[in-house]
């Protein structure tokens, strides 16, 4: 159940949103309401800030640590845009969606909601503590804050990409206000060593109240037998089987024409055998024809499949049938995909780069992102290696035990104590 109610004033009783003549007025007010949590004794109460939360990894990590947060004690009103169904609220008495009707979607008026009207939200609602899982908070908030920095693409200038005035500008502007924030806030975490050694100087906080917390994983869903509900999907998957497997948004960053080269260099024979599968949101139109001329030039396009963006319950499946996963990005925070292969026993070759080595820690065979024939030259091998093969499957399934969405909110639920105990 989403909650639409709103605070106009004592002359205004709260309205539930059913009467449809009176919506366009309703949503010419910013404020929410106090959100009534039904008498319930609770801990804390935590508001969570998901508004910028669109898809990839982002969605995943809300759709894995929020049913952590079921029946702790604590309550949690989780922000959502009005407009956005990517999640599902958990069937748990102490998280409450809050629906958010503001026009969130355009940048702009999101940081100006965030930051303007979203403390007086904080304040009706009295919200204990703010957890803004998405690099940026809000600045004016009257309760302590958790922050979660996880985007990389600020901080690290990744060779070969040429960014845009605009997009230098965008990131600029970003690097700010994440600075700003996380000076605000009690308790800063990332995802990863790599990422708080490289972003921590940068954002200029104390190292105390830095923490570095690991995503988790549920291995079931990876171990489990998986079936694929889209009747066309599952076709695809099926009939290409056996294949070089690759799950990521495209973006520049993910270094996809490294991973298309690189496939060009395979013996033919090899790519008869082996269609390469991409699955991931296009989130970079133009890039995306960049790698259609790649594969065009290449000549390897009757052996290269995109598949968009898969529902993440059919992307056990995907790993089921790949021979081997391969993730070529030049710039990741922890590399979720890496973990959810390591789960489901499909052999990793990724690039040696970012946070991947720390991450795979010896099991994933690693390459130079920037030289295809090394890519080329890890395919060939692995394939027709089984020994080489089963180290690296035994090697991630030790490895992955390190990984727990439990693992994750227990960590995550230690800050929310800690900073609501500053207060």
């Amino acid at each position: 159940m989403r909650i639409y109610l709103l605070e106009y004033g004592p002359q205004f009783p709260a309205h539930d949103r059913t009467d449809s003549s009176t919506d366009r007025q309703i949503e010419n007010y910013f404020i929410e309401a106090r959100v009534l949590t039904n008498g319930l004794s609770r801990l804390m109460n935590v508001a969570i800030n998901t508004l910028s939360h669109v898809a990839g990894g982002s969605i995943t990590y809300l759709k894995n640590v929020l049913p952590q947060l079921a029946d702790d004690g604590n309550e949690y009103l989780v922000f959502v845009p009005d407009d956005r169904d990517a999640l599902t609220e958990p069937d748990a008495e102490n998280i409450t969606f809050v629906s958010v009707t503001f026009p969130v979607g355009s940048l702009l008026l999101r940081l100006f909601y965030e930051q303007f009207v979203f403390p007086l939200v904080l304040l009706t609602n009295d919200i204990d503590v703010l957890f803004s899982p998405a690099d940026i908070t809000t600045l004016l908030s009257p309760c302590p804050v958790v922050l979660a920095i996880r985007n990389p693409n600020p901080y690290i200038d990744v060779p070969g990409i040429d960014r845009s005035r605009s997009q230098r500008l965008k990131l600029w502007f970003h690097r700010q206000l994440a600075r700003l924030s996380a000076k605000r806030a009690t308790d800063v975490f990332f995802v990863s060593e790599f990422s708080r050694d490289v972003i921590l100087p940068e954002i200029g906080i104390d190292e105390s109240k830095s923490h570095v917390i690991y995503h988790g994983i549920d291995a079931s869903l990876f171990t489990d037998s998986a079936d694929i509900s889209d009747a066309a999907l599952a076709a695809e998957v099926s009939r290409l089987e056996p294949y070089i497997l690759c799950i990521s948004t495209i973006n520049e960053h993910k270094n996809y024409e490294q991973l298309l080269r690189g496939y060009a260099r395979l013996p033919t024979s090899i790519r008869e055998s082996y269609p390469l599968v991409i699955a991931g949101r296009n989130s970079a139109p133009a890039y995306f024809e960049t790698l259609q001329s790649i594969i065009r030039e290449e000549q390897i396009a009757d052996d290269v499949h995109f598949l968009g963006e898969v529902e993440y319950e059919a992307i056990p499946a995907l790993y089921d049938s790949g021979a081997v996963y391969v993730l070529p990005s030049k710039l990741e925070t922890f590399g979720h995909t890496l973990v959810e292969a390591m789960a489901s026993g499909t052999p990793i070759i990724a690039a040696d780069s970012t946070c991947i080595p720390e991450i795979t820690d010896g099991a994933a065979m690693l390459f130079d992102p920037d030289d295809a024939s090394s890519l080329a030259d890890s395919i060939v091998t692995l394939l027709g290696d089984d020994e080489a093969r089963r180290s690296l499957v035994d090697a991630g399934r030790e490895r992955v035990e390190d990984f727990s969405w439990n693992r994750t909110v227990s960590q995550t639920r230690e800050l929310f104590s800690n900073a609501n105990s500053t207060s």
